[in-house]
Formats: structure tokens, sequence, C-alpha cells
């Protein structure tokens, strides 16, 4: 996002999926593999102050090993 695009629209909403989730690797070694992983988040540029407010949603979904049994499970969870 560039700083132009922001003093043009002060308010703005980016909803994308990730693609091609398989070039990325967990440093976690019970961390198998990224399903899928989503984000929702607002934008807002404040000029006067020249600052921008993030909020959002990071939804995801893993596949996992169990430590205990060492099973492999689907993980799904959100980040505020």
């Amino acid at each position: 996002m560039l700083h132009k695009e922001l003093r043009k629209n002060f308010s703005q909403e980016i909803k994308k999926k990730l693609p091609n989730l398989e070039i990325y690797k967990s440093i976690n070694p019970l961390i198998k593999k990224f399903l899928n992983v989503e984000f929702d988040i607002d934008l807002k540029y404040f000029s006067k102050i020249e600052t921008v407010e993030i909020l959002g949603i990071i939804n995801f979904e893993l596949l996992a090993i169990d430590a205990r049994d060492g099973h492999e499970f689907h993980y799904t969870n959100e980040i505020d």
C-alpha cells in the first residue's frame, strides 16, 4: 500500500487469501503444513499525524502433529 493511495482513500479494507501456501515452511516442527491463511484488515489513515491504524483478523488452518502421540490433526484458529 503506497502512501499516495492512503492519502486518496483514508479508509480501506483488504481481504485476501494467501496463495501457494506450499512455499511457506514453519520453524515449528509440530506444524507440518499450512492449509489455509486468510486475512481481513481495515486500514485507516490519519493525515494530521501521518499515522496508519491497522485492525484485522487472520484466520488460519494448519496440519499439525500431536507432540504426545505423533498423530496428525487439523488445527483452526484466528488472530486479532
